[in-house]
């Protein structure tokens, strides 16, 4: 039996835990994060998913909920042309509930967009191009999760200001081992 010791990220301190064979989590001292410049104009409503799905994480990594209805609601949109494909359904009722409530439910809901988009992107190689997957142990109390990002500097939607720089960048081919490792762990 392998057993690794891994990182995980608190506060800007690594503390070591032992799990099964977890990759490396990232944190950087803990910094007040200067305040984030508005993003430039991204026509949201391009017809991709990845489009509003990465303005979604660009805002909550921000701490930001402006924009957030807008980006879910063109995430939504997206979804109308690739019904019947890997987690669309799933992707389509999580973004609906983006932006109704506060940035943390909105995190929640960010995330099941995430894994049902991983779902989605498990499907399609081409559309993974130039796309970074990143997974926080941390998150949702110690639960974890998964989101994808352009660059493989860490800008974690989850945790925000709290632990933005939290999270270990995984290779798509390893990515999907970790990920059904991680769905046996929820249940």
């Amino acid at each position: 039996m392998a057993l690794l010791v891994s990182a995980g990220c608190k506060g800007g301190e690594t503390e070591a835990k032992s799990e099964p064979a977890e990759p490396e989590a990232r944190s950087e001292p803990a910094e007040p994060t200067p305040k984030q410049p508005e993003s430039p104009t991204v026509d949201l409503a391009d017809g991709t998913l990845l489009t509003p799905y990465l303005a979604l994480g660009e805002r909550l990594a921000a701490d930001r909920s402006d924009g957030l209805r807008e980006a879910a609601a063109a995430l939504v949109q997206a979804t109308a042309s690739r019904k019947g494909s890997a987690g669309v359904e799933e992707i389509e009722a999580a973004a609906a509930r983006i932006g109704d409530g506060d940035i943390e439910s909105a995190r929640a809901a960010f995330r099941e967009v995430s894994h049902a988009l991983l779902r989605h992107l498990d499907t399609d190689a081409a559309a993974r191009e130039g796309l970074t997957l990143v997974y926080c142990p941390m998150t949702f109390d110690n639960s974890g999760g998964y989101w994808v990002q352009r660059g493989e500097q860490i800008r974690n939607p989850y945790e925000g200001s709290r632990m933005l720089e939290c999270g270990a960048v995984l290779s798509w081919d390893e990515g999907v081992a970790h990920r059904e490792r991680w769905a046996q762990a929820q249940q």
